[in-house]
């Protein structure tokens, strides 16, 4: 992504995530050409912003919250699906197959609960969709604390780093403000 570009959309929308974790991961992303990314937490949408600018016109962006807080229009891209409702719901699961119609994923990115059996759950339940070659990006794996038990999503990475290898291989672990890992499925 162009950096002209890449200001013009932080300018429309505000991400919490840390600028240069955002560039590297939306470089690997764009690298893989995407046609479907799911991202789990949007909160306020900012890094769905980004995402729908990543897939191809016929592409497909869903976007999981327990709340929509979206600051841009959404209806205005017809690529874009929203589900409210928590990750860790049947029906959420049910709405977000549905979503899918079948589709596999390019790109999981997880940056909902900070629970560690919620980081856990995401990352293997919607993970499952991945295809192998596609992405898992997880949020805040090196953040200690922001009201949940300390280190919990940076257990759950360590966890995923002690088990890459055949599986899964980890193609990026940086620790810049509050950490991101990213894994591609072998």
């Amino acid at each position: 992504m162009e950096k002209e570009f890449y200001d013009k959309l932080v300018k429309e929308v505000f991400t919490e995530q840390n600028e240069k974790e955002l560039t590297d991961v939306i470089n690997l992303v764009e690298g893989i050409s995407p046609k479907v990314i799911v991202e789990i937490g949007m909160k306020s949408g900012g890094t769905l912003n980004f995402w729908r600018h990543l897939v191809s016109s016929d592409g497909l962006v869903v976007g999981i919250d327990s709340q929509n807080d979206i600051k841009w229009d959404v209806s205005t891209d017809s690529r874009v699906k929203i589900i409210i409702g928590n990750s860790l719901d049947y029906r959420t699961y049910q709405n977000f197959l549905a979503a899918l119609g079948g589709k596999e994923i390019d790109f999981l990115f997880i940056d909902g609960g900070h629970m560690y059996h919620e980081a856990k759950s995401d990352f293997y339940t919607y993970g499952w969709y991945v295809k192998k070659g596609g992405l898992i990006a997880i949020h805040d794996t090196h953040l200690d604390s922001v009201g949940e038990p300390r280190g919990a999503v940076k257990q759950f990475w360590q966890e995923v780093k002690d088990r890459s290898g055949r599986k899964w291989e980890v193609v990026y672990d940086e620790k810049v403000n509050t950490g991101m890992g990213v894994v591609r499925l072998g």
